[in-house]
């Protein structure tokens, strides 16, 4: 991270300036033609765009994130996107379960990861059914894009809001997650109340999944989760509440120990994100059945995926 970043994010989030304030500062020519016809566009959609972070600003629809621009004006922008100064981009929605038009555009188009925090060093994506490798998670940037280009985003966009109306019908959110209805004659344990000493893998904040707060959790690779309970319980259930619709765990196992030194007993494993409920939500658990009879204090779950993973809360059930 520069100190140009720093100077720059420092000076407009006192402001949080307009992008109407700052755009013609950064660009010109046909690029601030452009920019600011679609800037207007978003606008007759009443989509709103608000500051975000330095430079950049992001239109909300149903509650969500539904699109950013970013303007390249600083020297840290152009190190941290490899694009040069005086610089737009549209980072639009995008799905990789659907079926897109623009097929050619939305390949040329793929954004590659150049040290990003959350995704470095990228992910291995089927985008369209072509495979492309250390893809960012923002999947697809639109950098100082032609007409062809914006029609592309305005019809990635249009999918996206579509989407968004879908799962704003069927998402739980942070304050009302879903859950689910096998658990009904089972006991949920506090988790803020009963599960203590919550340690991990390093740098990875592991208490998050058990405060009660179902904020986003996150991991890369290889995750182990240690936690234990107030005293010796029977699990008969757990339940895994994702924070978005993808980027799950794919395989995971539950251990139980008596003591924090083991013997570790696998208590459940799963081998595939399918094992989650389909479709998947916002907010939403998916519960597994442990077939074991025995009670432990100490228990620990190894989540492996081949890039990132989310989750915003653990449940137990007795």
């Amino acid at each position: 991270m520069s100190i140009k970043k720093d100077s720059l994010s420092k000076s407009q989030i006192k402001s949080r300036p307009n992008i109407h304030d700052v755009v013609g500062d950064v660009l010109s020519g046909e690029k601030l033609t452009l920019a600011l016809e679609f800037i207007a566009y978003l606008e007759e959609r009443k989509l709103k765009l608000r500051w975000a972070s330095a430079n950049t600003w992001v239109a909300k629809y149903k509650g969500a994130n539904i699109i950013y621009i970013r303007l390249t004006g600083a020297e840290f922008f152009t190190l941290r996107d490899n694009i040069e100064s005086g610089s737009w981009l549209i980072s639009p929605p995008f799905d990789l379960n659907n079926d897109y038009d623009f097929r050619e555009i939305i390949w040329a188009n793929v954004n590659y990861c150049i040290g990003c925090i959350k995704c470095k060093p990228g992910n291995t994506f089927k985008i369209l059914g072509k495979e492309f490798n250390h893809v960012c998670n923002s999947i697809i940037n639109f950098i100082n894009p032609d007409n062809n280009e914006i029609d592309c985003a305005k019809y990635l966009l249009d999918c996206g809001m579509k989407d968004a109306e879908e799962a704003a019908a069927r998402n739980g959110t942070q304050a009302k997650p879903l859950f689910s209805t096998e658990t009904a004659a089972l006991t949920r344990i506090d988790n803020k109340a009963s599960i203590t000493d919550v340690t991990g893998t390093p740098g990875i904040p592991c208490v998050n999944l058990f405060n009660s707060k179902y904020a986003m959790f996150y991991s890369r690779g290889k995750c182990e989760v240690f936690f234990s309970a107030a005293a010796p319980i029977m699990i008969k259930m757990y339940g895994l509440v994702t924070y978005k619709e993808d980027a799950l765990p794919t395989s995971w196992t539950l251990y139980g120990a008596a003591s924090d030194d083991g013997p570790w007993k696998s208590l459940d494993t799963r081998i595939s994100a399918d094992e989650f409920i389909y479709p998947i939500c916002h907010y939403a658990e998916s519960v597994f059945e442990i077939n074991s009879t025995n009670t432990y204090q100490y228990y620990k779950l190894i989540f492996e995926t081949d890039g990132i993973f989310f989750l915003s809360q653990i449940h137990l059930y007795v």
